[in-house]
């Protein structure tokens, strides 16, 4: 029998991605449930830096708003009156979404529409726990994940007691142990450790953020 032991660690992410074309508003976060107001507002600015670390131009909350007809600035995060707003603003995508709490768990969701295509790009729902800070970096990783979801990785060390043995991921052979840590992207991925005269190792590993 092949001992293993997994460490898988999350890479935070990097300090620069490539620029995305065509700038982003982010309504606002509503705040649910335990959610202070000026909580979701601080979320909301922290939000903003981070996508403007990929694109540009990023206009949020009141800003975004400003001047605009009385029937967009009360825009409640429908698709329609979203996308009216990012038409007169220029933007390509559009962002609306809430954060809330329950005992030790936050729950983050978020819309991304694209103006463009006046299609949902993507809907995200995050459950997560422990002390408030975690939110801070919870919605560092949520504007890539909406955005730049490939400039997410982790690291995968590889632990064994039997040396020379082959390692597999995905079925493409990524070398013998002991084997260097790997860079894997967000996703699930089947891990098999084979080596003759033991029992093979197989394991499924899920790599998210």
């Amino acid at each position: 029998m092949i001992n293993v032991l997994l460490l898988l660690l999350l890479a935070a992410p990097p300090q620069t991605a490539q620029i995305r074309e065509g700038g982003i508003g982010i309504l606002r976060l509503d705040p649910l449930g335990g959610v202070q107001p000026d909580v979701a507002v601080a979320l909301t600015q922290i939000l903003a830096h981070e996508l403007g670390k990929i694109t540009s131009p990023v206009m949020a909350g009141a800003d975004l708003i400003k001047g605009l007809p009385r029937r967009l600035r009360r825009c409640e995060g429908q698709d329609r009156c979203l996308r009216a707003i990012g038409k007169r603003r220029h933007l390509r995508w559009m962002v609306v979404g809430s954060v809330g709490s329950l005992a030790n768990n936050y729950l983050i969701n978020v819309k991304l529409l694209d103006v463009k295509s006046r299609k949902r790009a993507r809907r995200i729902s995050v459950t997560i726990s422990g002390d408030p800070d975690v939110l801070i970096d919870e919605i560092s990783i949520l504007a890539y994940r909406m955005l730049a979801p490939g400039n997410l990785s982790g690291t995968l060390r590889i632990v064994t007691n039997l040396p020379g043995a082959q390692v597999f991921i995905n079925g493409r052979q990524v070398g013998k142990t002991p084997v260097k840590p790997l860079m894997l992207k967000e996703g699930v991925y089947d891990l098999r450790i084979t080596s003759p005269g033991y029992v093979e190792f197989r394991r499924q590993v899920t790599v998210r953020f």
